[in-house]
């Protein structure tokens, strides 16, 4: 998990806000499931709601609040570097999830895409 709180400190992002919590926290799940992506609000968030004694709506207004600080303040540069491609827009809080729990699988816990053939076997 430090791991994850440092990715999103690069983000500008700080420990003094909820969504900085709920942020690490999808991150983590998303890296174990990505499948909880696909059903963001009645899943992802519930499950986070859940951990933290939140609603749900709470939980995405502060993602929100997150991802608009990062735009906002101009770590959207440090967000396209973990990227790996530029962000022309806004990203939505599972763009920036999905973004955080890929660099965090592949880069941190060494994680193979699927598909992709590990190294001791090419």
């Amino acid at each position: 998990m430090k791991e994850i709180y440092r990715l999103i400190r690069r983000l500008g992002i700080h420990s003094n806000l909820s969504g900085y919590h709920f942020l690490a926290r999808a991150v983590e799940l998303v890296a174990d499931d990505n499948s909880l992506l696909m059903g963001m609000t009645r899943r992802l968030f519930l499950e986070i709601a859940d951990d933290f004694h939140m609603s749900p709506g709470s939980v995405d207004r502060n993602l929100r609040t997150v991802v608009h600080m990062i735009w906002d303040r101009g770590y959207i540069h440090n967000l396209e570097a973990l990227a790996g491609y530029t962000i022309d827009y806004k990203p939505s809080s599972g763009e920036v999830i999905d973004i955080l729990a890929a660099y965090y699988n592949h880069y941190l816990r060494k994680v193979p895409n699927p598909g992709e053939i590990p190294a001791e076997l090419s």
